[in-house]
């Protein structure tokens, strides 16, 4: 009788750490809701090696009109909302923004920051909406 319910108590807690590491290998991101009046923006940074991610920040910058078909960014670090890219999934997410127009600022502490342009040379212009997250998806992007 002793063995069997050890057999038991064993098998339970195979069970058990099992599907705690297929929860954890699943883990699907909560993001919390913004407050009312601002909005958010959530995306995943796809680089060429994973190890790039490490310690990155993103910030939503500040929009340049250049001309009537090209746009810039600029950064000011002191009022750009920013996040941390997660170095394992490379997912981030801005909380509490208001709404405007954006451009996306990759920064890394010894090349500093890159303002993100689309194939055609432009900003990546980000439209945050009040009581809105906006998914930018997958982003690709290389120091190089």
């Amino acid at each position: 009788m002793k063995k069997t319910i050890a057999f038991f108590v064993l098998f339970f807690l195979f069970f058990v750490q099992s599907c705690n590491s297929n929860i954890e290998q699943n883990e699907i991101k909560i993001y919390p809701t913004p407050l009312p009046g601002t909005g958010g923006v959530k995306g995943k940074l796809i680089m060429p090696k994973p190890s790039d991610r490490n310690g990155l920040i993103v910030y939503l910058g500040d929009i340049i009109e250049l001309s009537s078909e090209f746009s810039g960014g600029f950064l000011d670090t002191s009022k750009a909302p920013f996040s941390y890219v997660d170095p394992v999934d490379g997912t981030f997410y801005f909380q509490n923004v208001k709404p405007g127009s954006y451009s996306l600022v990759i920064y890394e502490v010894v090349s500093g920051g890159m303002v993100y342009y689309d194939e055609n040379g432009n900003v990546l212009k980000i439209e945050v909406k009040e009581n809105n997250v906006l998914d930018l998806g997958d982003v690709h992007f290389s120091f190089d």
